[in-house]
């Protein structure tokens, strides 16, 4: 059975205890010239949540791979059910491209075959 997402969006929230670190992420869909919004909950853990912790931040584009899960809790109304997505790597999108670097200045050895 296979239980993959992939999800880009923007990180609009983010929350951190000692167990987990969790992020909101918001993403659009445009259909019949509507945009319709979703918001995903990602939960990291291990190795991934302390790397989330330093990187990930409000306001950021983001690229997450992961997958569903769900959580049996108990509210007001009784027994229901959180679906959340288990962050397993997740890729930080540059808002601007970085300028080109400058020139070198290195003189050119023209007995290189390449």
């Amino acid at each position: 059975m296979i239980n993959k997402v992939f999800f880009e969006g923007k990180v609009i929230e983010t929350n951190e205890n000692d167990k987990a670190f969790t992020f909101l992420v918001k993403s659009e869909e445009t259909y019949n010239e509507n945009t319709y919004e979703t918001f995903t909950r990602f939960v990291c853990f291990k190795k991934v949540m302390e790397k989330a912790k330093g990187e990930v931040k409000k306001g950021q584009d983001i690229f997450v791979e992961g997958r569903l899960t769900s959580r049996k809790k108990e509210g007001q109304n009784g027994i229901f059910y959180n679906l959340e997505a288990v962050a397993e790597k997740y890729i930080i999108l540059a808002g601007k491209a970085t300028p080109p670097a400058t020139p070198s200045t290195t003189p050119k050895d023209d007995n290189i075959p390449f």
